[in-house]
């Protein structure tokens, strides 16, 4: 049984279909009230969720859809960059209103051609690298306007993801880091400090991108975790073998494993000898010679002769999908220090704006100095 506090969820896992009524009763003994979902209508999808910067953009999202009325809970996963949503909307309606955020979405595994965004970043930093290091010679030779021209065009390119950020979580009524960096580049331009404003987003870019890219291959590891297993397998019925979805087969069914298939379940070999490469699950490097009686992994891969098999265990509760829930749960589940710092940017950020108003606006009130002096500061 796991609570999520962020999607006011309950998740228990039992062998047998819980009492909605005994559990609602218990749960109101404890202080709190059970609302259990209309089953009839509800649709719980996985979404493929493009253009999240940070934690924080996993944040605006859900509370976003967490005010839609035909939406009963969401889930965003900023590690595998997915969304999980119950809800009674079309799919279409749902990356409408992913756009509407600045984010692109869609149903996961129904995507086909993806645009080379990451690759534009990178040439944009490069090129806004380019053009503050050439500003910086130029403005040496005592050249008074083209510098700042150079560091304005260097601030756009490398700042466009940021300033984009920044309007669709100003438009969520959130305040967080892009909109923090934003503001300070475009108060940078205003009073004539090109260079700073464009070192700064350039920095805060660079971040990004490498953050980013890690999360990839971390999102691509969990990706080839799931490719192991297969998706169909080969069930023997009457005497026949017919092919079947791997979420569609139970425990107890007899599967025809050939030479060079992957095992599609957890079970035991009824009949035949083999030898099976299980790297993928225990690490072994030699393969491991099978006999009948013998357990077999999902996702390992037979290398010898065919064997049957017996399901013990469902998709859901094989060795394998228990593996890729841990990394998976690893990836959400956050470290008290990073768990610290999100409630502490939350508090941070509106306190440093608050903080820089009153900077640029008492001093010079005070008669403390000039306006222009405490805006800079400010």
């Amino acid at each position: 049984m796991s609570v999520q506090y962020g999607a006011a969820r309950l998740k228990i896992d039992s062998e047998e279909e819980p009492d909605d009524r005994l559990l609602g009763e218990e749960v109101r003994k404890l202080g709190f009230h059970l609302i259990l979902p209309d089953k009839s209508d509800q649709l719980v999808q996985t979404f493929t969720v493009s253009g999240m910067d940070c934690s924080s953009c996993a944040k605006t999202i859900e509370q976003h859809f967490q005010k839609m009325q035909n939406v009963q809970t969401v889930t965003v996963s900023f590690a595998r960059g997915e969304m999980e949503i119950d809800h009674q909307l079309d799919a279409r309606q749902v990356q409408s209103e992913l756009n509407k955020i600045g984010f692109d979405g869609y149903v996961k595994g129904k995507k086909t051609s993806e645009a080379p965004v990451r690759s534009f970043e990178g040439i944009s930093l490069i090129l806004s690298g380019i053009l503050i290091g050439l500003g910086l010679l130029i403005q040496t030779s005592g050249v008074a306007y083209l510098p700042n021209v150079l560091y304005g065009i260097a601030l756009i390119l490398s700042g466009g993801r940021v300033f984009r950020s920044a309007y669709y979580a100003v438009r969520a009524r959130s305040l967080d880091m892009n909109v923090l960096m934003s503001v300070a580049a475009i108060g940078a331009a205003c009073i004539g400090e090109w260079l700073e404003g464009a070192t700064v987003v350039f920095l805060f870019a660079i971040g990004n991108l490498l953050q980013n890219r890690s999360l990839a291959r971390t999102r691509n590891s969990i990706q080839k975790l799931i490719e192991l297993s297969p998706k169909e397998a080969f069930v023997l019925t009457d005497g026949d073998v017919r092919r079947k979805p791997v979420e569609a087969v139970r425990v107890g069914e007899i599967l025809r494993i050939r030479p060079g298939d992957q095992v599609a379940l957890d079970g035991t070999i009824l009949n035949g000898t083999t030898t099976i490469n299980q790297a993928p699950i225990t690490g072994e490097s030699i393969p491991v010679d099978k006999k009948e009686g013998d357990h077999v992994f999902a996702g390992t891969l037979n290398m010898d002769r065919s064997f049957d098999m017996i399901v013990e265990k469902t998709y859901q509760e094989t060795t394998l999908a228990h593996i890729i829930e841990l990394v998976e749960e690893a990836q959400d589940n956050k470290a008290p220090s990073e768990a610290f710092i999100d409630r502490f940017a939350k508090v941070y950020t509106p306190f440093v704006f608050l903080g820089a108003l009153l900077l640029m606006i008492v001093p010079p009130l005070l008669q403390l100095g000039s306006w222009g002096e405490w805006f800079y500061k400010g």
